[in-house]
């Protein structure tokens, strides 16, 4: 078990208090419901439960960074992880 240890504001710029004081607030205040059922879900870790056993192939191929980032975007705006995307993506390509 790691050990604990306390840590003095000598230790952190007055912009890092800063940020831990209206952190520390916001979080005393609390959250609405609302708010807090806005908040992305947490992903599980591991292949998704709906893609099932029978996907056990790995692709695997390079991208340009940009295009890296356009994926990560829209995966990230669907709440998608990239390769739920990407699967999503090919599935609409072979019906369309």
């Amino acid at each position: 078990m790691k050990k604990m240890m306390k840590m003095t504001t000598d230790e952190f710029t007055p912009q890092e208090i800063a940020l831990y004081e209206a952190d520390a607030a916001e979080a005393r205040r609390g959250y609405s419901v609302e708010y807090l059922d806005s908040l992305p879900k947490r992903r599980l870790r591991g292949r998704p439960l709906e893609v099932g056993d029978k996907a056990s192939v790995m692709i695997r191929f390079r991208m340009d960074p940009d295009r890296l980032a356009q994926l990560d975007e829209a995966s990230r705006t669907e709440n998608k992880t990239r390769s739920q995307f990407i699967r999503d993506a090919i599935d609409m390509a072979l019906v369309g």
